[in-house]
């Protein structure tokens, strides 16, 4: 073999050992790189697009019925009752006569007044007469016999004032012997007779006010504070009333205030609405059902079960940037079988829909989306 020959063979024999070292070096690699790949674990989840929208919140209270203004019927003096010009379930207004006292005493009262008055009246003026002329006497009058006549000026001046505010009691009591109703509303029982002897301590019957009406209903202490946070507490919600056989009562009501002190036994606060109630449909003492109805923007719909509950927080799972993350999510109420939570996601982030073991955070996610 010639030395050409020779040298040709150990290049041929050096290439494709060298060949073959690369080639077992590169597919070791390759296949390292593949197995590492297949290990990086990959899950496969239910997700739906986080979808921001406007909802209405519907809040459910036990409420109760009660009157803005309750008047007991009481006389201001005693007497016979003569005449009762009411009847149980009466609808009445504010100084309608209701019954009338047998007026002849204080009839009589008034003429007595009318006439001490009217004594009155010329005593002082005899005196004052006698007292005038010892004035423009001068040193014919002794000082003493002046001031005697001057005080007796001032007494029957005194007694004719008197006399006066007689005739103005006298008169005021007679006005009382007209029993009037101090407030518009309905008459409760009357159980009253023509003859029966009343006096101030007497309890004659009740109106209650019927329009508007007012029902109290309590509220947890944390929506209470919530509420506190507005300009005016409830401005956003519209509240109407259900009956217990569902019907709803037509009239909105109308927020007035809430209690000044939390219920320390239900950590509740009492809120008071008024509604127009002119059909009489809302009765004093019944329950109702209230319902109170707050629009709430740009918030997300998220289920229920798929809602991680802890101390720290409230959260929900999503696919962001293609891992798998837990999101802290505010529960602004329940609408349905969802949560109305606050729109805290980012662009492109997917709800998981399904429950998730907390150890695969972070991990990659291969999307199954519903719609």
């Amino acid at each position: 073999m010639s030395r050409k020959k020779s040298i040709g063979l150990i290049f041929v024999v050096v290439v494709a050992f060298w060949t073959g070292v690369f080639s077992f070096w590169f597919y070791q690699k390759k296949g390292v790189a593949t197995l590492y790949q297949s290990n990086e674990e990959e899950i496969e989840l239910n997700t739906a697009d986080v979808l921001a929208q406007d909802a209405v919140l519907s809040k459910k209270y036990v409420g109760y019925v009660t009157p803005v203004h309750e008047a007991v019927i009481q006389p201001f003096i005693s007497g016979f009752i003569e005449e009762i010009n009411v009847k149980g379930g009466q609808n009445v207004k504010k100084g309608e006569i209701l019954l009338i006292l047998k007026q002849d005493e204080y009839q009589a009262k008034i003429k007595a007044a009318k006439a001490a008055l009217e004594q009155a009246k010329a005593n002082l003026k005899n005196k004052e007469v006698y007292y005038r002329r010892l004035q423009k006497a001068g040193k014919a009058v002794s000082p003493s016999e002046l001031d005697a006549a001057e005080a007796d000026y001032l007494a029957s001046l005194a007694s004719l004032q008197s006399a006066e505010a007689d005739l103005k009691i006298a008169e005021v009591n007679y006005e009382y012997t007209y029993i009037k109703s101090g407030i518009s509303g309905v008459t409760g029982d009357v159980s009253l007779t023509k003859g029966n002897y009343v006096s101030p301590q007497s309890k004659l019957l009740t109106v209650m006010q019927f329009e508007p009406i007012r029902v109290v209903f309590s509220v947890p202490s944390s929506e209470y504070r919530k509420e506190m946070k507005k300009t005016k507490p409830f401005e956003d919600e519209k509240i109407f009333l259900a009956f217990e056989n569902g019907d709803i009562f037509h009239e909105e009501g109308a927020f007035q205030y809430t209690d000044n002190a939390i219920n320390q036994a239900t950590d509740s606060m009492a809120v008071y609405v008024d509604f127009k109630n002119k059909e009489h449909l809302l009765i004093p003492n019944s329950y109702v059902t209230v319902l109170c109805f707050e629009k709430l923007k740009n918030v997300v719909l998220v289920p229920k079960q798929y809602v991680v509950m802890k101390d720290s927080g409230n959260f929900i799972y999503v696919v962001r940037g293609g891992t798998l993350k837990q999101v802290e999510i505010k529960i602004l109420g329940t609408i349905g079988e969802n949560f109305a939570a606050q729109n805290v996601f980012e662009n492109q982030d997917q709800i998981v829909l399904q429950n998730v073991n907390p150890a695969d955070l972070d991990k990659k996610v291969k999307q199954k989306k519903e719609a």
